[in-house]
């Protein structure tokens, strides 16, 4: 059986004496705490009854507070991280499609291929654009372009 032991006034003083010195065990500590919570003791213990039951509630609010905070916030996050995984699931068969001619085409195999011939096209448009500079670079048909303009 888990008895209380209760000191008395005289040893709650020692033991009050040493707590303030910064020497008591936890032991002593909650043997104070044990006296403290008393509802009959003497008046000169108010003040320590305050100081204690004020430090019995800034110990006790935390645990409080923080434990379903933590629990809801955890349980948030695990959702938060199905309802992504999830969509992403769901979302990776739509994603693959192209539009041809104002038609929706959802062939993987017909978008890779569109997406190549559109890459093609884009490297042909390159070179016409390269030989367009070297024309202009060149000497002799920027001369026979400004004749044109000259010859008026």
């Amino acid at each position: 059986m888990n008895r209380i032991h209760i000191i008395s006034p005289e040893e709650a003083d020692v033991l009050l004496q040493k707590y303030y010195e910064g020497e008591t065990t936890n032991a002593e500590e909650q043997l104070i705490v044990d006296f403290l919570s008393q509802t009959k003791i003497p008046e000169r213990f108010n003040a320590d009854k305050a100081i204690f039951g004020f430090f019995a509630a800034k110990r006790q609010k935390p645990k409080a507070i923080h434990i379903p905070l933590m629990k809801w916030a955890s349980i948030a996050a695990v959702l938060f991280g199905l309802i992504f995984l999830g969509k992403g699931f769901y979302n990776d068969k739509q994603n693959d499609f192209t539009y041809i001619n104002g038609q929706k085409h959802t062939d993987r195999q017909m978008v890779k291929e569109q997406a190549l011939a559109s890459l093609d096209n884009l490297s042909a448009s390159c070179n016409e654009i390269e030989t367009s500079a070297e024309n202009l670079r060149n000497d002799d048909l920027a001369a026979s372009q400004l004749q044109i303009f000259c010859q008026e």
